[in-house]
């Protein structure tokens, strides 16, 4: 079967979320992909204790301006025993801004890890 790509959230672009250039400040934007990147995460595997391992190949493309809305996509890449990867686009207006691939890992409340299968 084909992954699909899914609708994750939407953030919109504020004026304190710019840089000196008056444009989406980098770490803003990699702070929002981290977010919607965790809201994907959690409703992909219905796990809670999840925690960020890596984010790889993140890509921005774009320039934002206030008043954007960035459109965040994800598509599951692989399912692992502790693990799940997937890609993640921002878009604004249909236009690529931002992609990254993402992998979080299932942990329990000590920070070990734990299979996913229990889900």
């Amino acid at each position: 079967m084909e992954p699909m790509e899914q609708f994750i959230g939407s953030r919109l672009v504020k004026i304190c979320d710019l840089g000196v250039g008056g444009k989406l400040y980098g770490g803003r934007m990699l702070e929002f992909l981290a977010e919607q990147a965790a809201v994907f995460a959690v409703r992909i595997t219905g796990k809670r204790h999840l925690a960020g391992y890596r984010f790889d190949n993140v890509v921005l493309s774009r320039p934002v301006g206030e008043g954007e809305i960035v459109e965040f996509y994800g598509e599951v890449k692989e399912f692992r025993r502790c693990s799940v990867t997937f890609f993640v686009h921002g878009r604004v207006g249909g236009a690529a801004a931002l992609e990254a691939v993402c992998t979080f890992v299932n942990v329990d409340e000590k920070g070990c890890k734990q299979p996913l299968k229990e889900s």
